[in-house]
C-alpha cells in the first residue's frame, strides 16, 4: 500500500501497489515509463474499488490526488478497531488479486 496524502480527520487516501509494480516504479527508466506505470495502477485501483464495493465487506470511496486514483477510507465510528482496519486492507488485497 502507498499513502497518497497525510491522514486527517479519519480520512485515509491510499492505493494498492503490488510488489512488482513498486519495483517497476523504483527502477523506471524515465518519466514516460513512470506515467505508464501510474496509469496502470490507477486502473487497477479503480477495479479494486468496484470489487470492494460489490463485495460488501468494506466500503471505500475514491479521490484523485496529484493525478493519481486513490482509494479513500473514511473512519468515523469511534468503535472502529485495528481489526476493522485490517479487515478492510485484507479486503482490498483480495480484490486486487481477483
Amino acid at each position: 500500500f502507498e499513502l497518497l496524502a497525510p491522514v486527517t480527520l479519519g480520512i485515509c487516501c491510499f492505493r494498492y501497489v503490488p510488489p512488482a509494480s513498486r519495483l517497476a516504479l523504483a527502477t523506471a527508466a524515465g518519466e514516460e515509463e513512470r506515467v505508464r506505470l501510474n496509469a496502470e495502477l490507477d486502473e487497477l485501483n479503480s477495479r479494486v474499488l468496484h470489487r470492494v464495493q460489490r463485495g460488501g465487506r468494506a466500503y471505500l470511496s475514491n479521490a484523485v490526488l496529484r493525478g493519481r486514483f486513490a482509494l479513500r477510507a473514511s473512519i468515523t465510528n469511534y468503535r472502529t478497531t485495528r481489526r476493522d482496519i485490517n479487515v478492510t486492507l485484507d479486503t482490498v488485497r483480495d480484490a486486487a488479486r481477483e
